[in-house]
């Protein structure tokens, strides 16, 4: 399950709030990233950030939760305490 942070709002980058998640036993991910950031595109291509701002908006700022049927409803539960905790947390 994926968020787009509202990181205007916030007082942590995308990667603090996954440092603070991790912290908390909340495994997160980046499974979006902009396809112009990554290292094939940049050697290749002499892609540079900058080049697709819109792109690079959305990467910057999505992270990914768990999310899997072996999930149980207190585990939802938790993930959803500890995000809501972490993001009010960092609230400008």
């Amino acid at each position: 399950y994926t968020l787009l942070l509202d990181l205007e709002r916030l007082s942590l980058d995308r990667d603090a709030v996954q440092r603070e998640l991790h912290a908390r036993n909340i495994g997160t991910g980046i499974h979006y990233r902009a396809l112009h950031l990554h290292d094939y595109h940049r050697r290749r291509f002499g892609y540079t950030r900058g080049r697709l701002p819109n792109a690079e908006w959305i990467s910057d700022r999505t992270i990914s939760l768990p999310l899997s049927p072996k999930l149980t409803d207190d585990d939802v539960e938790d993930v959803i305490a500890i995000v809501a905790s972490v993001l009010g947390g960092a609230s400008r």
